[in-house]
């Protein structure tokens, strides 16, 4: 029992910090030993030496100050933290959404009439080609509602955990040891039909569409509530949150000019419709 609670103890350490303090240690470590450069130290560098700017967020990171050291701690965050878990969401939403006929078609039919609306909330450079803005984005209620339903049908992580502070703590009543390292599963959170009811399994963004009514209103403020937990809570939340929402909004509409304009080559999952047909 003792070597458990020292297990655990130690993972629930492990756990006790900000990733991105975590990212800094092991950044800051790899870059006074004689390793050969790194891909981030190498990237950075090529970027320093260009003469031109250039027009991403790496070009934000220069303008705002950020040291050669910085900017390397900075790319090895976006490499650990936000390459795989927000491709993984965009695998997976985009699946969902594919094999879900009146779902593509709802969200399709948005993203056109955005387009071809006179005075719509697009400008003229994303109505003709160019790329759309995180503020254009939001305005697309459809678009955040498949967002939020990719985030929640398929949560970034699975398990989380956080170690119990020094003294103990009592949740819901039960009284938990100092050391314990409480798991919160986010799988489960996201599947409760207390929450999201019957259809909990059943990918549908429509959910995260609310009436005029206060109740309809008050049950999406509580469903957005539990599902924003997939990134953290307090002063553990994600610290790319905000970039990976931003990033999950252009993709998919990105995606969905695709599918207007590359019909024939749109992979479909068994018993699918096609776009076409959808339209």
């Amino acid at each position: 029992m003792a070597d458990e609670a020292a297990d655990a103890k130690r993972e629930g350490q492990i756990w006790d910090g900000v990733h991105g303090w975590v990212c800094l240690r092991l950044c800051t470590c790899y870059l006074h030993t004689n390793h050969p450069p790194s891909f981030a130290t190498k990237f950075v560098d090529t970027r320093l030496a260009q003469p031109q700017p250039g027009h991403d967020i790496i070009q934000s990171f220069i303008n705002h100050g950020l040291s050669r050291d910085q900017l390397i701690q900075e790319i090895t965050l976006q490499i650990l933290a936000g390459a795989d878990t927000t491709a993984t969401v965009i695998r997976m939403a985009l699946l969902h959404l594919i094999a879900n006929p009146p779902s593509l078609r709802n969200f399709l039919a948005e993203i056109d009439n955005a387009l071809h609306v006179a005075k719509g909330n697009l400008s003229p450079a994303t109505k003709n080609g160019g790329i759309i803005t995180t503020a254009e984005a939001l305005t697309l209620p459809y678009l955040q509602a498949v967002v939020r339903e990719g985030l929640r049908i398929y949560p970034l992580t699975g398990l989380v955990g956080k170690q119990v502070p020094v003294g103990g703590d009592t949740v819901h009543g039960y009284k938990l040891p100092e050391g314990t390292v409480l798991g919160q599963n986010l799988w489960g959170l996201c599947r409760d039909k207390r929450t999201w009811g019957a259809d909990a399994d059943i990918f549908r963004p429509e959910r995260w569409l609310p009436g005029k009514d206060v109740e309809s209103q008050a049950r999406v403020k509580e469903m957005t509530g539990v599902q924003e937990l997939v990134f953290g809570y307090g002063k553990y939340q994600c610290l790319g949150k905000n970039l990976a929402v931003m990033e999950l909004g252009k993709v998919f509409f990105e995606v969905s000019l695709l599918l207007f304009r590359k019909e024939d080559e749109l992979p479909r999952p068994e018993g699918s419709t096609s776009t076409a047909a959808i339209r």
